[in-house]
């Protein structure tokens, strides 16, 4: 197992270069479309959260894919969503005049069917894939981790976003069984699956085998359920613009949604900040940079 990993640093000035306005001349299009399937009947504020942190972070047009019992909570609170089943999921192949990214997997509850629409996304499109929550279980399914591998064959970007748990139940797939560091978990995790990671923790890891970056800005104020439904929208709202490799990007989401917290937290105590508030104070986690 390669375990050449450069680990690498960004100041405060790279992060912001990092950063990107639209031009005078976008249109919703052009900004990117963000395709999120997500949610079910017990978990429907993964979806919604998501979907209002990917808006927040940029993407020109969101649309979300869910359970019917998701459909009216979701428009109810984001009137601006676009908002369909999962039975009428279209997968689309990448525009570079209309760039797409999906995310697959936040509020998923282990349901039968779930299996079949996650292959759909990894197997139809080659816009870039971003794996989360129940989504991750799906690797104990030899068709996916086949898929995933597929996809980076072909040279197309696929984001898993674990938390140590999910890792460990991950890599339990590949016989990788030794508990270790965080960091170690992360380049394992890169090099078997094939796919950049986001390793979620007090610190976060970002690894794609060939690099490896620790995030240490971070927050207790967000260790609370529905934090990591957020990071996954405010991700998939950036890679969807298709203007940063998949790696840069799971790097800015991750600072992004650190400072968030670390601004929500400032206003309102590291007891009370929720995953609510983190949407609303992404536009002063982009301005802190």
């Amino acid at each position: 197992m390669s375990k050449k990993t450069k680990k690498i640093s960004y100041s405060k000035k790279a992060l912001k270069n990092l950063l990107f306005f639209p031009s005078n001349d976008a249109n919703k299009y052009s900004r990117g479309t963000c395709n999120i399937v997500a949610g079910s009947e017990s978990y429907p504020g993964a979806a919604v959260l998501a979907a209002l942190a990917a808006s927040k972070s940029g993407s020109g047009y969101t649309r979300l894919f869910t359970d019917n019992s998701v459909k009216p909570i979701a428009i109810s609170l984001m009137p601006s969503l676009v908002v369909s089943s999962f039975e009428d999921l279209s997968v689309e192949k990448f525009d570079a005049e209309k760039p797409s990214a999906y995310l697959v997997g936040p509020g998923f509850a282990d349901l039968p069917g779930e299996q079949k629409i996650i292959l759909k996304v990894l197997e139809g499109t080659d816009a870039p894939v971003i794996l989360d929550g129940g989504a991750l279980r799906s690797f104990s399914i030899e068709d996916v981790r086949d898929a995933v591998e597929e996809r980076y064959n072909n040279g197309y970007d696929t984001v898993l976003t674990p938390h140590m748990g999910e890792a460990k139940n991950l890599l339990f797939n590949y016989a990788v069984k030794k508990i270790t560091s965080q960091e170690s978990h992360a380049k394992d995790l890169a090099y078997f699956t094939k796919a950049t990671i986001v390793l979620k923790g007090p610190n976060t890891f970002v690894c794609d085998d060939k690099q490896i970056y620790e995030m240490k800005s971070g927050t207790a104020s967000l260790a609370k359920a529905g934090s990591g439904d957020v990071l996954a929208g405010i991700l998939a709202g950036i890679m969807c613009q298709n203007r940063l490799s998949a790696f840069n990007a799971c790097v800015l989401a991750t600072n992004l949604h650190a400072q968030a917290g670390n601004l929500a937290a400032k206003d309102l105590t590291e007891i009370s900040v929720t995953p609510e508030d983190l949407i609303n104070y992404i536009p002063k986690s982009i301005k802190y940079f």
